[in-house]
């Protein structure tokens, strides 16, 4: 059987448009920047078979979907970590409707450089349902 040229052409097509989305995933591929693993060796979780970016939470009725930066294989602890420069609004919405949503212990680890007090790290640590335990440093 002959296939019309159109339909042989819109095969190739795809199949070109899916080669090209392979290989953007693959450039892509999730690798922490220094900051990130800065924060695990601050937070001493560096050997506690912490997975970076492994799972994708749907929050907000599953209109949005939140990924933790750093995740525990158990799936009890998640960190997300912010540089000074960052903009952090629309991430912080969904840490903390995450956290609220999940059980597990929460941590917001935000790095400071500038300021009065100096170049310091600040940690929010929830556990349960939101609740938090306070820890700045």
């Amino acid at each position: 059987m002959r296939y019309p040229k159109h339909v042989i052409d819109a095969a190739l097509r795809q199949e070109r448009e899916r080669a090209a989305q392979d290989e953007a995933q693959q450039r892509h591929a999730a690798a922490p920047n220094a900051t990130e693993l800065e924060a695990l060796a601050v937070l001493r979780l560096t050997d506690a078979g912490m997975r970076y970016e492994a799972e994708s939470l749907p929050v907000l009725g599953g209109s949005h979907s939140y990924t933790p930066d750093w995740s525990s294989v158990s799936g009890d602890i998640r960190i997300e970590v912010k540089a000074e420069y960052i903009p952090s609004r629309d991430s912080r919405i969904l840490f903390d409707a995450a956290r609220v949503q999940y059980a597990g212990m929460w941590i917001w680890a935000r790095k400071r450089t500038r300021g009065r007090k100096g170049r310091r790290w600040e940690i929010e640590v929830y556990t349960s349902k939101g609740q938090m335990e306070g820890d700045k440093r």
